[in-house]
């Protein structure tokens, strides 16, 4: 069943925020962690922290890679504050809203109409 929502983060607070402002907004939030690898369609949306989870240049490097690499069966935001703009534009190209700040009301608000289009899935 696909009802909720993934967050890819390892900063506390930024989980916390994720899980106030989806609930906030109807939306059910689950913490996922790096090593745990990508959602296999198992979710609404996916959303990535990559300051948290890519903490250096070669970490980042490869989450963007792994992230537009391949298409997902879901929709899929990333936020951080040392973006390049070849990997924002990357992201972009493969689908993926980029935010280039942190975690907030204005990424919920784009995120949801994403989640609400994504297909619900074998209840």
């Amino acid at each position: 069943m696909r009802r909720f929502l993934w967050v890819l983060s390892h900063d506390e607070v930024n989980q916390d925020v994720a899980h106030r402002l989806g609930s906030e907004r109807g939306l059910a939030v689950q913490v996922r962690h790096l090593k745990e690898g990508l959602p296999d369609g198992d979710c609404r949306a996916l959303v990535v922290d990559l300051d948290s989870v890519a903490p250096d240049r070669r970490a980042l490097q490869r989450l963007v890679k792994e992230l537009s690499g391949r298409p997902h069966d879901y929709p899929v935001a990333a936020f951080g504050y040392h973006l390049g703009e070849d990997q924002v534009r990357d992201l972009r190209v493969a689908g993926v809203e980029v935010f280039e700040h942190g975690l907030g009301p204005v990424w919920f608000t784009a995120i949801i109409p994403l989640a609400a289009e994504a297909p619900p899935g074998d209840t």
